[in-house]
């Protein structure tokens, strides 16, 4: 895949989910340009893979085109060992100009494979016990369930609106997603019988649209629960969608902000 031209700015982001990781080998494409040229650089779980042999200028840029011969172009294909432990992880690869990352093989090593019948994006149908959802997949339900049908901002919002009150001062609601969304009569999503069934088997094999809205969901619910994602609500934890009357609750002054249907508020 090549980069669309641009200066420095992020460029692909590969996400694993409850997956160790060896190594990794990316095979990289880039020249050197009449004006500014090719480069590249990586990040895994946020550390970037800086190279010794640089200036401090290019120090954090694993491929520096300008460091080639004039208009030339060079392959490469670099061993990347980690060894990171099973987990949450992020492969980021930024770009300045236009390089190709001919392909990525990732090592896994030897691990487990996850238990039978435990839901994954892939095959998120319900289990009998949300206490087998992982953090992440609970709150994917959640968000999937109360705005599915909203733009992914607004998945984002509600992920925050929920982690905010996990980690609550006055630990109102819970210290875990899984105490905060279980609480009796706060989500209805989980509940209402318009949204019962598809959260706990989402439709994916049926429509295009519900499975881009899965998918979304639980993308979004990865980021909030990692911190990639910043908060963008100030600090709400509760919304409603104004597609019903203005619950008791919800006091004007405590309003943060909007994002298509749905209203957020800092109580």
């Amino acid at each position: 895949q090549q980069a669309e031209d641009g200066d420095r700015r992020p460029w692909i982001t590969f996400v694993l989910e409850n997956l160790p990781l060896k190594s990794i080998i990316p095979t990289i494409i880039y020249s050197r340009r009449k004006r500014d040229s090719d480069d590249v650089k990586i990040i895994i779980d946020d550390r970037v893979q800086g190279n010794l042999l640089r200036n401090i200028k290019h120090f954090l840029w694993r491929y520096v085109g300008s460091l080639l011969p004039p208009f030339s172009t060079k392959t490469e294909t670099e061993t990347f060992t980690v060894n990171l432990p099973s987990g949450l992880h992020y492969l980021e690869f930024d770009a300045d100009r236009m390089p190709i990352l001919h392909s990525l093989n990732l090592d896994f090593g030897t691990f487990p494979l996850p238990p039978e019948g435990i839901p994954t994006v892939d095959k998120p149908t319900w289990t009998k016990d949300f206490y087998e959802d992982t953090e992440e997949m609970l709150l994917a339900r959640t968000i999937y369930g109360e705005v599915g049908g909203e733009p992914y901002e607004a998945k984002i919002a509600v992920g925050w609106a929920i982690r905010n009150r996990v980690e609550d001062s006055r630990n109102r609601w819970g210290k875990t997603y899984h105490n905060v969304i279980l609480q009796a009569d706060q989500y209805a999503a989980l509940w209402d019988k318009r949204t019962y069934d598809k959260v706990r088997k989402p439709p994916i094999t049926e429509s295009k649209q519900e499975k881009e809205a899965w998918e979304d969901s639980y993308r979004a619910a990865i980021q909030v629960v990692s911190g990639k994602a910043s908060d963008p609500t100030r600090g709400a934890n509760h919304f409603y969608a104004t597609t019903i009357p203005r619950p008791s609750w919800a006091d004007e002054e405590k309003f943060t902000l909007q994002i298509g249907i749905t209203r957020f508020y800092k109580l």
